[in-house]
């Protein structure tokens, strides 16, 4: 799958840098998706900023269990939901929400958006014996994208449209490129859609005036970025102890896979979680086994979505045409070479400080918020 000259030369370079398993792990990754040139600056500068910023989780999971009856959440009740609101939203208002969020940002985004509803690009109804789940398949140029999901009218629904119509408008953009080079790399797949659910994160926010509602919305949200970031480097984590300590030590037991499994967690939940009877819960994802390393990659890319939805906040318009130049350039170029579109340089660790940071500025208005509801 590899189409550059120039490419297993890289590749063989930058393998030969990288000096544990997980990275080694994640080049094999790329080069399956046909990310040859990924670098190892990427991991090695990533990692560090996740680990600092732990905390943020411990943070969160505090006013989620504020936010319940729990002052102590186990790892059974993590995924429990906080709100208690079951009001449903009507497909229809699902359309005009999302479609309107990205019209806000660009028509040409928008235009695309609405032509996945009006063409009936999107099988979104619950059916008996429909599958689970949803993603956005994009195949062969000359065939459009199509969308599957089953919408069942909450908030995560919503956000679920949002962000694989996201998917969609990259396919669409990129397109034009061909086979090869519009299918885009682990590393910038998820660009696209955690930019567009932000946008319609942040609508559904800005018109939500119930300060409940709100907090529901923004607990929903934190929960999310932290199954996406910091979960998935305690995993990441927990794949380096075991594969290195199965080098240098032989053939682990299952019982010792399970301590290292804990202690990664017990780093990532601090104090907030209680990890009892958790030990044998690495065996249900099967990324271990099936792709080592792959789980690095739901951070680097929603970190990287999240940078350059921040630089959009704050420069405004300009950012808009850079942003879908680099949605049309699909795979064709680095990772490096697309956030250079953007004003990005994937050298500087503040790229990833900053998509951290905008988590830490929701998690702060939802700790006011709780405050507020006399729920802190």
């Amino acid at each position: 799958m590899v189409h550059d000259d120039n490419a297993v030369t890289r590749l063989a370079a930058a393998v030969s840098r990288m000096p544990t398993w997980a990275y080694r792990s994640m080049v094999r990754v790329m080069v399956e998706c046909r990310a040859s040139s990924f670098a190892s600056f990427g991991t090695s500068r990533l990692m560090p900023s996740d680990d600092g910023k732990y905390v943020l989780w411990a943070a969160g999971s505090g006013v989620v269990s504020s936010s319940t009856s729990l002052r102590l959440l186990s790892a059974s009740t993590l995924s429990a939901p906080v709100s208690s609101d079951t009001r449903k939203v009507p497909w229809d208002d699902a359309r005009r929400i999302v479609v309107d969020a990205y019209s806000e940002f660009s028509d040409e985004a928008g235009a695309i958006v609405a032509r996945f509803f009006d063409d009936n690009w999107i099988d979104g109804p619950v059916r008996p014996d429909k599958r689970t789940g949803a993603f956005c398949a994009t195949t062969v140029p000359g065939v459009h994208p199509y969308v599957l999901m089953n919408y069942t009218g909450d908030r995560r629904s919503i956000l679920t449209l949002a962000h694989e119509l996201g998917h969609g408008l990259h396919g669409v953009l990129a397109q034009p490129l061909g086979l090869f080079n519009s299918s885009t790399p682990l590393t910038t797949a998820e660009t696209a859609s955690v930019f567009g659910e932000a946008l319609t994160f942040e609508l559904l926010l800005a018109n939500e005036d119930d300060p409940r509602r709100r907090l529901d919305l923004l607990t929903g949200r934190i929960e999310d970025a932290i199954a996406t970031t910091f979960r998935q480097i305690a995993m990441n984590r927990f794949e380096h102890a075991v594969h290195t300590e199965r080098r240098d030590q032989g053939e682990l037991s299952p019982e010792r896979i399970g301590e290292l499994w804990l202690e990664a967690q017990n780093a990532l939940f601090a104090d907030s979680v209680s990890t009892e009877g958790y030990m044998p819960w690495w065996s249900y994802i099967p990324h271990f086994t099936g792709t080592p390393g792959y789980v690095y990659a739901y951070a680097y890319g929603y970190l990287f979505s999240l940078a350059i939805y921040r630089r959009y906040l704050s420069e405004g318009e300009t950012m808009v045409e850079p942003y879908l130049d680099l949605l049309r350039a699909g795979g064709s170029r680095s990772p490096e070479e697309l956030a250079q579109l953007v004003g990005l340089d994937l050298t500087d660790p503040a790229i990833w400080a900053s998509g951290i940071d905008a988590l830490a500025e929701e998690l702060d208005e939802a700790e006011r918020l709780a405050g507020e509801l006399g729920l802190g």
